[in-house]
């Protein structure tokens, strides 16, 4: 039986083209590939996320797009949109939608 896990990407970064971006390292691709299910939570800025389930987003997340250098090492970009994610070099598209978390922490 696979044990619960989460893992926290960071705060996305606004693009000069005016989507958000963060990067999914191999490594937390792993650590959710071995849960039973995950839920994968992007925080973009003022309060706003996006979710959508890992065994949807790893479908996308292919050899082909995954990216390398010093500081992610082995790693995938996804651009996010407030009604889609692309992930670079995959031309497929995830629907996906924005929300504004409102609550008092």
């Amino acid at each position: 039986m696979a044990k619960p896990s989460r893992s926290s990407p960071p705060q996305s970064k606004m693009h000069p083209q005016g989507f958000y971006w963060v990067d999914i390292t191999e490594e937390q691709a792993h650590v959710l590939s071995e849960t039973d299910k995950a839920l994968v939570v992007l925080r973009l800025k003022s309060r706003n996320i996006l979710m959508v389930k890992w065994e949807v987003l790893k479908s996308y997340l292919t050899q082909e797009c995954k990216r390398y250098n010093a500081n992610e090492y082995n790693h995938w970009k996804l651009n996010i949109y407030t009604d889609h994610i692309k992930i670079s070099g995959n031309n497929r598209e995830i629907p996906a939608k924005v929300w504004h978390f409102n609550a008092e922490v």
